[in-house]
């Protein structure tokens, strides 16, 4: 590109970038409509699935020369830019085009600037997407008063911005604002708009969950709902979501009857939603934990397997999700002393990833490791071996040999040759045979 710049093309392209963009500040009002109806084409095709990248870059050119660089119309065509390109090509590649995003972020704008809301809702739906909370919460912080400022009917999308911002505190363990952002939302619906208070409700409890204030949780719990049964019946998955945060509150106080009522619930209207089934796979998985709480093993292995079988329903054998949910019910059925059944479904796990041309190396060394660990408690030693030395390899060859990991396996196999070598030993005290005199 630089090479081009440097040519007589490239010379005469930058020239008329420069006269144009001129053109466009001595006489704006033709180009600003001309950006509008360029934005507004490209975010309807957006909405049909069509990207058109290359008018999104147009848009953007035009609100760069018009309004300026650090203008939010030029955030708002930087969205419908990433918007466009995020169906070709990865996040990782839209990193320069983020980064530009969050400087326009943080510029100071003097007084209200028609689309700078929107700018602000859509770089923190992104932001979100991609998990940066630190940037999520920043660009909710400059939102939030605008939106405070806008008309007295928006009294739910300021409500709606602080459960964001109060989510993205969450994230990133600021419990305290976390709290004064639901309790201001709460505060500013007061009866109104039951979907939105029943959600801010749910949250904040599951927030006073983790902080295990039991008592202050199942109040709100209780809250949510309430207002879900009365008002928002026919959400069916907002009722099962928190009918199933509810029982595992339940769980957690060892509440173990409600609890189980609560998840038979849960199931029942993940099951009446149809095409829940990772959802009522769940909950049949936190079923089966309550189980194994209360020492009914048998009724824990028909739950774990209930759970199972909705993920094979609903998945193919060698879909990423499959493979996870397989995973967690091997280590489920480990932790709990199940270990027929976590061999088995570690072994399956294995011969599924070995049929995978594309699979992460390190995902067979876990499950050879788990494999070898199972054989080594029950003094299976020939058979840990191989296991741990080919989950070894791949671990060094892979990571390197000073990887904790590999340090790990190292101790496994020393331990395993330790305890085989002892194995191998005749029992009983030596006896010396001994001929002749002295």
């Amino acid at each position: 590109m630089r090479r081009f710049l440097s040519t007589p093309a490239g010379i005469v392209g930058r020239a008329v970038r420069g006269e144009f963009a001129r053109l466009c500040c001595a006489v704006p009002w033709p180009f600003a409509g001309l950006w509008k109806i360029l934005t507004t084409t490209v975010a309807r095709n957006l909405d049909k699935g069509i990207p058109d990248a290359l008018s999104a870059k147009l848009a953007c050119f035009l609100s760069e020369c018009t309004f300026g660089g650090d203008h939010p119309n030029t955030l708002v065509s930087l969205f419908l830019v990433i918007r466009t390109r995020r169906a070709t090509v990865d996040d990782a590649e839209l990193e320069p085009l983020y980064r530009r995003a969050a400087e326009l972020v943080q510029a100071e704008y003097q007084g209200p600037i028609p689309g700078t809301r929107t700018s602000y809702r859509q770089l923190a739906s992104l932001y979100q997407k991609a998990e940066n909370h630190a940037m999520v919460a920043r660009v909710l912080e400059r939102l939030l008063p605008l939106e405070e400022r806008a008309w007295i009917r928006r009294k739910p999308r300021v409500a709606v911005v602080l459960n964001d911002l109060a989510k993205a505190y969450e994230h990133r363990d600021d419990w305290e604002k976390a709290e004064r952002c639901y309790r201001r939302g709460l505060d500013l619906l007061g009866t109104n708009h039951p979907a939105i208070t029943a959600i801010l409700s749910g949250n904040l409890a599951t927030l006073y969950h983790r902080q295990h204030e039991f008592a202050r949780a199942e109040d709100l719990y209780r809250r949510a709902l309430s207002i879900r049964e009365t008002t928002l019946a026919d959400d069916v998955v907002g009722l099962a979501d928190i009918v199933e945060r509810y029982g595992v509150l339940c769980h957690d106080r060892r509440d173990f009857p409600r609890a189980e009522s609560l998840f038979r619930r849960a199931s029942a209207l993940y099951d009446e939603a149809s095409d829940h089934v990772a959802d009522a796979a769940r909950v049949h998985l936190l079923l089966g934990r309550l189980y194994y709480d209360r020492g009914q093993k048998e009724k824990a292995r028909q739950s774990l397997a209930a759970a199972l079988a909705a993920w094979e329903s609903r998945c193919e054998p060698e879909s990423p999700d499959f493979l996870k949910a397989c995973w967690n019910l091997a280590e489920e059925y480990h932790a709990r002393g199940d270990i027929d059944q976590a061999e088995s479904l570690y072994r399956r796990v294995l011969g599924i990833l070995e049929n995978i041309d594309a699979v992460p190396p390190l995902d067979v060394a876990h499950v050879l490791f788990r494999l070898a660990d199972i054989h080594y408690d029950r003094e299976r030693f020939l058979e840990a071996e191989p296991l741990c030395l080919r989950a070894l390899e791949i671990v060094e060859r892979t990571q390197g040999p000073n990887d904790p990991f590999a340090e790990i396996l190292h101790g496994m196999l020393t331990a395993i040759r330790r305890k085989r070598n002892a194995a191998l030993r005749p029992k009983g005290k030596p006896v010396f045979f001994c001929s002749g005199k002295r």
